[in-house]
């Protein structure tokens, strides 16, 4: 570190890929320049504090360490969420689509009723069985 403005530290890509950590540095680019270098096993990370920005680079690292953890997170949720945001979309669209058929009168509604109930039995199946 040459000065109270500038501060480097490692990250370690066996813990946080290259992607989060570039996720994560995104949002600090308004308070400090950003400077990498790439090593086998992570990053060595300098950043120079902008003269407008009013925060310590302590602060800074700080907050980009818990930023990492968070990111880091958000990742792995939105992962195991998938298929539970799919399922949720899937039937949203079905009951909009059939709403839309019924109002338009292109469907027989006495045969809607049970379609509509096949295709909820089976998605409740599916759905039981991704919890399981």
């Amino acid at each position: 570190m040459n000065n109270e403005n500038e501060v480097q530290f490692f990250v370690d890509s066996e813990i946080f890929s290259i992607e989060i950590i570039m996720k994560t540095l995104f949002l600090f680019l308004d308070s400090c320049y950003v400077f990498l270098k790439k090593e086998t096993d992570g990053l060595y990370i300098q950043l120079v504090k902008k003269d407008s920005f009013e925060w310590s680079l302590q602060n800074i690292m700080g907050n980009i360490s818990n930023e990492l953890l968070n990111t880091l997170l958000m990742e792995k949720v939105t992962k195991e969420n998938k298929k539970n945001r799919e399922e949720i979309i899937t039937r949203a669209l079905w009951y909009s689509l059939c709403e839309a058929a019924i109002r338009d009168e292109m469907i027989d509604d006495s045969k809607l009723s049970s379609d509509i109930e096949d295709i909820l039995n089976e998605l409740d199946k599916e759905f039981t069985t991704i919890k399981s």
